[in-house]
């Protein structure tokens, strides 16, 4: 992904590890999840999954519902993923809704082998 995704490397960090640190997915310990109905239906989360526009960004939530580019529902979503993966353990990052860090990647050094 680091190779296909096109774009300045101060802006492609925020979304894919540098293959040369390694990423807290390949040590096993990161999540890119949703939420469902019980239908199967993903919840709204006021932007699509891999989403790498602004809107997707946790940090930005007030601004989008201010301006009215993103409904409070979609928020409260927002909102009962991050804290049904507290809940586990797990720590989202800034710039994912569906990114979930179980350690650090310092952590995962310690006590995990890379899977490449």
């Amino acid at each position: 992904m680091w190779d296909v995704l096109e774009m300045p490397i101060y802006e492609k960090t925020k979304f894919v590890s540098n293959p040369k640190n390694g990423s807290v997915h390949n040590y096993g310990a990161a999540l890119d999840i949703t939420l469902c109905k019980s239908d199967g239906t993903p919840l709204d989360m006021g932007a699509e999954y891999d989403d790498i526009r602004l809107i997707a960004y946790p940090k930005h939530e007030q601004a989008y519902l201010d301006s009215g580019m993103i409904s409070m529902e979609q928020i409260e979503n927002r909102k009962l993923l991050r804290e049904t993966m507290k809940a586990g353990g797990f720590h989202g990052i800034q710039t994912e809704w569906w990114h979930f860090n179980r350690y650090s990647r310092d952590v995962c050094r310690e006590k995990y082998q890379i899977v490449e």
